[in-house]
C-alpha cells in the first residue's frame, strides 16, 4: 500500500522539479510540512515503522548534491517524531523513469537496489519518495526490504501522477 499527499501538477510540480533538478534542497522542508498529515495515515497503520528513503545512485547525488527522498524523509521524521533508517542503496545507475511506461520501469529497476552492507532492515518500513507514478520504484525497494526480513513495507510520496 502506498499513499501520496497530493496530485502532481501546477505549483507542486514546479516545486518538486526544482527540488529534484534545480538544487533547491530547501523546498523539502515545506513539502514535508504540508504532506505530513497524509503520512499520518500510514503511521497509524504501522506506528513502529521507520522512514526509509528511496536511494538515488551516487552519480545523481554528486550532480544534485543530495538525495531528495532523504531530505523529505528527514524533514518528515523531524516534524513527526519518527526515525529514518537509510538502509538501501542504488547499486547501479538507471535511466530516468519519467519517460518510461510501467513495464520499462520495472525492467530498468531490476537489480538496482540492495541493502547497504552490514545493515538490517527495520521490521516495519515506510518507503519515502518524491513522486509516485506507477509504483515500480517503491515495489523494487519493497522487494529488497522484504527479502531481507522486513515484515511490513508501506510507501509514501509527496505527489502522485494522476
Amino acid at each position: 500500500m502506498a499513499v501520496a499527499a497530493f496530485a502532481y501538477g501546477g505549483s507542486l510540480r514546479r516545486a518538486l522539479a526544482s527540488l529534484k533538478y534545480g538544487s533547491a534542497a530547501t523546498v523539502a522542508e515545506p513539502l514535508a510540512r504540508y504532506a505530513g498529515p497524509a503520512l499520518d495515515a500510514l503511521v497509524r497503520i504501522s506506528p513502529e515503522a521507520k522512514l526509509v528513503p528511496v536511494p538515488v545512485h551516487i552519480e545523481r547525488v554528486r550532480q544534485r548534491g543530495y538525495n531528495q527522498a532523504k531530505l523529505i524523509a528527514d524533514a518528515l521524521a523531524q516534524r513527526r517524531g519518527l526515525s529514518v533508517d537509510d538502509v538501501l542503496t542504488r547499486r547501479k545507475p538507471t535511466l530516468q523513469q519519467h519517460r518510461l511506461d510501467r513495464a520499462a520501469r520495472l525492467r530498468n529497476l531490476r537489480g538496482a537496489f540492495e541493502l547497504k552492507p552490514d545493515r538490517e532492515p527495520p521490521k516495519a518500513a515506510i518507503l519515502v519518495d518524491d513522486i509516485l507514478t506507477t509504483s515500480a520504484t517503491l515495489e523494487a525497494c519493497a522487494v529488497v526490504l522484504r527479502a531481507a526480513g522486513a515484515e511490513r513495507v508501506l510507501g509514501f510520496a509527496i505527489a502522485r501522477e494522476v
